[in-house]
């Protein structure tokens, strides 16, 4: 991606490694209107949290804007909004435009959920959403954290979800999410570049400085 933008700093879930300092602030709307200005067709951009789907607006004042720009935007999420109120907007935002969509499905994401029937039911979600995006025409993937092929084989087997296998892909878990290499730049929800994953802990102090 040219960009990776951090849209806001909310969750639903409470995942422990999680480099995400909840501060439950959205990206202001002029600052990713500024960003889109540098934003040329065809470039990827992708729309990250926290988990972005819990701000309300971002369907028309962050995706929308980015499509009609001509740009590739990425959504990543937790799948949290799947079958939600705005759950139809989402599709059909993302119904046959150069697009994509990526939810994680993996062994700590599901830990995080309390039971067993919760995790059950979360994964019908993205079963769901499979099948939506496949009528939608959208372009969707899934990915693992910190999984292997042969755990994330597991996991399937384990819940008897191989039949979506050849839709998720494996995501190295760095100790450091700083270290993580990255070919474009990291934007924080105050609008600051990076040329690491940042997010951490942001201070009165850190505000409006690049690290």
């Amino acid at each position: 991606a040219k960009y990776i933008i951090q849209i806001n700093s909310s969750c639903n879930f409470d995942c422990p490694w999680c480099y995400v300092d909840k501060l439950g602030i959205t990206m202001d709307q002029a600052t990713s209107h500024n960003i889109l200005e540098t934003v040329n067709e065809k470039d990827m951009i992708s729309l990250r949290g926290g988990e972005p789907t819990l701000s309300p607006n971002l369907i028309s004042g962050y995706i929308t804007p980015a499509i009609e720009k001509g740009a590739y935007a990425v959504l990543e999420s937790n799948g949290s909004f799947i079958g939600r109120l705005q759950y139809d907007d989402y599709l059909n935002a993302f119904s046959n435009k150069d697009a994509e969509i990526r939810l994680s499905l993996d062994r700590p994401h599901l830990d995080f959920l309390s039971s067993y029937e919760k995790q059950l039911e979360h994964l019908d979600k993205i079963e769901r959403f499979i099948e939506d995006a496949k009528k939608y025409n959208i372009n969707f993937g899934l990915f693992s954290l910190g999984m292997d092929m042969r755990q994330i084989s597991a996991l399937l087997e384990e819940f008897s979800l191989m039949t979506i296998s050849k839709f998720i892909r494996p995501i190295t878990r760095y100790l450091d999410i700083k270290d993580l290499p990255i070919n474009g730049e990291f934007i924080d929800i105050y609008g600051n570049h990076h040329d690491r994953i940042a997010g951490i802990k942001y201070s009165e102090y850190d505000k409006g400085q690049s690290f």
